[in-house]
């Protein structure tokens, strides 16, 4: 029977500030769904982070994830070819707009030293 050397860490997933306050308030890790709420990530987490309570069975400190969507390819144009179709939201918002995508591209690496 497989074993692990300590119980697992308790995480919420949310999406707006309710599930801020209750991580924070319960002293668990929080992972913020930012692929439904773009625009409330940055007000959650700071909140997450300025009222988290250790309580003992939890976390000594905050800890949070923020889950974003991605669309990769082989190819920019490919890449830019990944969108995921409008969805009905309560607040009307759809996908981001692929255009800043389109016209990015990485900046040069430098090689490291080993």
């Amino acid at each position: 029977m497989p074993s692990v050397p300590s119980r697992p860490q308790t995480w919420l997933l949310g999406s707006s500030p309710n599930g801020s306050n209750l991580a924070a308030g319960l002293g668990i890790g929080y992972t913020f769904a930012g692929f439904i709420n773009p625009a409330g990530a940055a007000p959650a987490l700071r909140h997450y982070r300025e009222t988290f309570q250790p309580r003992g069975f939890g976390l000594d400190s905050p800890r949070a994830i923020l889950a974003v969507n991605v669309a990769v390819g082989h190819t920019m144009p490919r890449a830019c070819t990944w969108r995921t179709p409008r969805r009905a939201t309560t607040r009307g918002s759809a996908v981001p707009d692929v255009r800043p995508v389109r016209s990015w591209s990485p900046p040069p690496t430098k090689p490291r030293a080993r």
